[in-house]
């Protein structure tokens, strides 16, 4: 458990600077986007769950959206949510909690491969409970017998549904955790920016499939296409991909290590010597294991406070309230209804423009990651940060002041109606989705794919397992925190109170970025734990930033 993570390896260019450093990118690529697939399975669970919102399993007027939220159940006039969807969307990262610890013993105890391998068994079982769950309503139903679902109550297959989310979540824990380190310990230095963004990469190109996939298919349908893709990722690491040669030589197979080099480089690349470099930080990592009074050193403490807000406010943003809720966003806003006076279909055309927007959502949250992976390396990790910060400050601002406008609290429809026969109401609906776009883009430049990258860069080899197991942990708790206090939270103070606080704390992570958060592109790990050694941690940020301007 300690040492998970603890020495991912990471090279130094110069080390391979030479006339026959000509690895084969295309089999790194090959590798990393292999074993991404179990967080392309991440992904879709958290697509799963937006899409899952729409379904009738938790709508009891069989129609998209509750009435209710035009009609004043709630205090504030609207009711947003189900408490039943609320736990199916919130569970998911409790079963996280579970698997990020499971994948911290696993990872070096049977390797890094058998690890990535395991999570399918998770994955598989998980999604096989969730579409037996919807077996309950005859027209959709399951995998089982019509007789059969009959047999049992609706409450019963509640309890599949969230035990299949729950064991689905393990699987998704123990992804977060497993798969960058895989990726990072098989990618050369050259590749480690944009092959490290895969991971999010893959995550919300999963999103996007659940998303394209749910869209016109009953819930059941889509939970076997996670089952496919679990089958995938497990023939393709079971049969073609090799385990990490960092994993392989702390395991004294030397032999191996040089196979699984010349796999990844190709016959034209110095693999002895990258090898050699290899087990010098091994026998450095495992000379000198983290003991407790290491905790006690700035090394140590200073970029876990770092790392632990930087995922406070990558999740505190509101992306997965957004990202889960945003067709009943949309709904509440009118965003995507083309409505006249007197529409006596006025639910039925909302909801479905409101789940066509959805859609776009979820292509911008995947390119504008893919994107990223060019500009990080390019502008570096602040930049990204606070570019990011100051577009999702500004955009989460108009959208709110947009929704406070919208009168849905007045709980009347031709209200509605009326609101949109005006072109400019229109101009400022569009408006407001085209900011939510700007939200997502920001967001999956900078917050999005950036802590996690940051955690493995800021802490020393030799606590850098207990530190990072400590961050995704953490994260999995704010991502619960987050998802199941969001409909409590919109049905005190509405969605545009929800979303004035996640621009309040996003205005801060600016200027948390902007003063203890160091710029890490292109520098040595070693050089990164100097910093918070020999100077305060308000110089750190000053310090990389003077050093930039000079370059």
């Amino acid at each position: 458990m300690a040492s998970a993570r603890g020495d991912i390896f990471v090279q130094n260019d110069s080390a391979f600077e030479g006339k026959n450093n000509k690895d084969k990118m295309w089999t790194a690529c090959f590798a990393a986007f292999s074993a991404a697939l179990a967080t392309v399975n991440f992904g879709y669970a958290l697509g799963f769950t937006a899409e899952a919102e729409l379904s009738e399993q938790f709508n009891s007027n069989n129609s998209a959206i509750d009435l209710s939220m035009l009609n004043g159940n709630s205090s504030k006039g609207f009711s947003m949510c189900d408490p039943d969807f609320d736990i199916f969307a919130s569970v998911v990262a409790l079963g996280a909690l579970v698997g990020g610890l499971l994948a911290g013993i696993l990872i070096d105890k049977i390797g890094r491969k058998t690890t990535i391998i395991s999570t399918t068994i998770f994955y598989f079982l998980g999604w096989v409970l969730i579409a037996n769950s919807y077996c309950y309503y005859g027209k959709h139903g399951g995998i089982g017998d019509p007789e059969f679902c009959r047999k049992h109550s609706k409450q019963w297959y509640y309890s599949m549904l969230y035990c299949g989310r729950v064991i689905t979540g393990i699987g998704v824990g123990m992804s977060s955790l497993v798969v960058p380190v895989y990726i990072a310990e098989i990618a050369s230095a050259r590749m480690r920016g944009a092959l490290g963004n895969i991971n999010q990469l893959s995550i919300n190109f999963g999103f996007v499939v659940a998303y394209m996939t749910g869209y016109k298919q009953n819930l059941p349908t889509t939970a076997y296409v996670p089952i496919g893709i679990s089958i995938l990722n497990l023939i393709l690491m079971v049969f073609f991909l090799p385990e990490t040669p960092r994993y392989l030589l702390a395991n004294n197979r030397r032999h191996d290590a040089i196979l699984a080099l010349y796999w990844l480089r190709g016959p034209d690349y110095p693999v002895e010597e990258e090898c050699f470099e290899i087990e010098g930080h091994v026998n450095f990592g495992t000379q000198e294991q983290w003991q407790w009074k290491d905790l006690k050193s700035s090394t140590f403490y200073w970029p876990l406070i770092i790392a632990l807000f930087l995922m406070f406010f990558q999740e505190f943003s509101g992306i997965n309230c957004i990202l889960f809720y945003c067709t009943s966003i949309f709904f509440a806003s009118g965003i995507g209804a083309q409505l006249k006076p007197g529409d006596t279909h006025i639910l039925d055309t909302l909801t479905k423009g409101s789940e066509e927007y959805a859609i776009y959502v979820c292509f911008t949250l995947f390119i504008f990651t893919g994107i990223s992976c060019f500009l990080v390396d390019r502008f570096g990790r602040r930049k990204l940060l606070l570019s990011g910060s100051v577009g999702m400050f500004i955009s989460l601002i108009l959208v709110s002041v947009y929704v406070h406008s919208y009168p849905v609290y007045y709980n009347n429809v031709d209200d509605i109606s009326n609101f949109f026969s005006k072109q400019e109401n229109t101009t400022y609906a569009i408006l407001a989705f085209v900011c939510i776009l700007c939200f997502i883009a920001m967001f999956s430049i900078g917050w999005g794919p950036l802590p996690w990258l940051l955690m493995s860069e800021l802490f020393p080899i030799k606590t850098r397992g207990i530190a990072t197991t400590i961050v995704t942990l953490s994260n999995w708790l704010f991502v619960f925190t987050t998802t199941s206090s969001f409909c409590f939270l919109v049905n005190k103070i509405h969605i545009y109170g929800a979303m004035w606080i996640f621009a309040t704390i996003v205005f801060i992570g600016f200027f948390f970025t902007l003063f203890f958060v160091p710029e890490t592109r292109g520098r040595p790990l070693e050089e990164v734990a100097e910093l918070f050694i020999r100077r305060k941690v308000l110089q750190v940020s000053i310090l990389w930033t003077r050093h930039d301007a000079s370059m």
